[in-house]
């Protein structure tokens, strides 16, 4: 079995573990935890929450996708006619790396609460006071990304054969990053909210983030599914 068709088949178990924690995240919010008395529950596999179950969960999911990328990266039969667009599934895949410790390490947490108190970034803004000026680091990252996305899928246009096949890889990967925009857009929401009383967004607004990233995953993983497919002709999606 090849790396490809493991993953494949991982897929549809992957779906499945995501609604599952979705639908716990929203049981959390609706009965603070106490629908059916199984607080200990909810709480593991609450999404918004840091160092339970769902955050390990999420923390793999990335690995997964990332590892996604490095196998059109590194498949010996899938040919691009530019080599920075191998270059960028390799740098997608190494950067889940990243993204999956920062995940359970909560290291861009850590880099905002660094530039704001430590530089002074963003002073006395409500991203400064809520310690989130990591988002302004991460909007013209997540930009140049986009960019360099949509020289890749150019670049796919003329290197695969079918177009049908790549015009529904665009799709997938056009979902992705507007899931990534407004999992973006909802923490400089979040920031705001968090200087205001509380109100039940600041509740709310994690929960379609936490979703939102898991679709991000979900897209970005069919897509390259689909380009491994049309270059290695296994088993179609």
């Amino acid at each position: 079995m090849s790396a490809y068709q493991l993953f494949r088949r991982l897929f549809p178990y992957y779906l499945i573990a995501a609604a599952v924690f979705v639908i716990s995240t929203i049981i959390a919010l609706v009965s603070d935890w106490s629908f059916l008395g199984l607080d200990f529950i909810w709480y593991r596999f609450d999404l918004r929450l840091d160092c339970n179950a769902a955050a390990w969960f999420s923390s793999i999911s990335i690995l997964y996708c990332g590892l996604t990328f490095l196998i059109v990266g590194l498949h010996q039969d899938v040919h691009f006619l530019k080599h920075s667009s191998k270059l960028f599934f390799l740098s997608i895949g190494i950067l889940s790396f990243l993204l999956s410790a920062d995940k359970t390490g909560q290291l861009h947490e850590a880099m905002g609460e660094k530039l704001s108190q430590s530089l002074n970034f963003l002073s006395g803004t409500a991203l400064g006071n809520a310690d989130y000026s990591w988002v302004i680091v991460f909007f013209p990252l997540a930009a140049l990304a986009g960019l360099w996305a949509v020289s890749t899928i150019k670049d796919m246009w003329g290197s695969l054969s079918n177009a049908h096949r790549i015009i529904h890889v665009m799709k997938n990967y056009a979902a992705a990053f507007a899931c990534i925009l407004l999992v973006l857009l909802l923490e400089v929401v979040q920031s705001v909210l968090f200087s205001m009383p509380n109100t039940a967004w600041e509740f709310i607004l994690p929960s379609i983030a936490e979703t939102a990233e898991l679709c991000v995953i979900a897209f970005f993983t069919y897509g390259n599914f689909i380009i491994i497919e049309e270059f290695t002709g296994y088993e179609k999606l």
